[in-house]
């Protein structure tokens, strides 16, 4: 469960995902299943394994090499990143922006927007 001071994205605004340390998602929003095209709803992507998630797309992400080692560099050093111009089909595609946040109850989550360039 998602504390009330992470403020939350609604489905008009940019794809959000958020993963607690485990990489479980504890958030996304219509938008990201929208840009991956991911035929789950919100609802039942709560609780998945970011790592079970990212392996199901990988064969229609082109990028997924160059994004899988954004992914991991942006958790191993939980610094707030921006990684540029990743193609997630032939048409489209993003920015990925990256912070680290820890909650007052010392729960650390990684925080991940993304913005269509095309």
């Amino acid at each position: 469960m998602l504390s009330a001071e992470i403020k939350i994205h609604t489905k008009n605004d940019p794809a959000q995902l958020i993963e607690n340390n485990e990489r479980m998602i504890l958030f996304c929003n219509e938008a990201f299943t929208r840009l991956f095209d991911i035929r789950r709803t919100v609802e039942e992507l709560l609780g998945t394994n970011c790592i079970d998630l990212m392996i199901s797309l990988s064969n229609t992400i082109p990028d997924i090499e160059r994004l899988s080692a954004f992914v991991a560099r942006s958790l191993a050093d939980r610094l707030p990143g921006k990684f540029q111009d990743v193609k997630i089909n032939v048409r489209t595609a993003i920015t990925i922006e990256y912070k680290s946040v820890i909650l007052k109850d010392g729960t650390l989550i990684h925080l991940w927007e993304y913005h269509i360039l095309n």
